[in-house]
């Protein structure tokens, strides 16, 4: 019961420090609950269906890409999805050269990939 009030002295702390951090959070709430629906509830099911537990991402991306303020979100987010793009081409054609090698060159070329563009990134 202590580290209850513990937590709602520190909330109404913050509150009246800054209360758009409150509001905020509640966003950041509403956006996972809205999100999280498409992935637990039942009449979703064809999306759940279709994209299997990979829909969970959908959740996490919102974690990962919610701001404070609107422009940061939006810058972020189209961060992200170019970098996405980027990524996706990069991995379509380390493919296509990996497969043009040959069978037995192409996990070493593959490997090869993996692990430069691990230490660029």
């Amino acid at each position: 019961m202590e580290k209850l009030r513990e937590i709602v002295r520190e909330g109404r702390r913050v509150g009246e420090e800054d209360p758009r951090r409150i509001v905020h959070s509640f966003k950041v709430g509403v956006a996972l609950v809205l999100v999280s629906s498409f992935y637990y509830y039942q009449p979703f099911g064809p999306f759940t269906d279709y994209f299997g537990i990979n829909a969970m991402w959908a959740v996490m991306t919102v974690v990962v890409v919610f701001e404070f303020s609107v422009g940061a979100t939006l810058s972020k987010g189209l961060n992200r999805g170019v970098a996405t793009l980027v990524g996706g081409g990069l991995a379509l054609g380390a493919h296509q050269l990996a497969s043009l090698s040959g069978r037995t060159i192409e996990p070493i070329l593959l490997a090869t990939f993996v692990f430069v563009t691990g230490n660029l990134a």
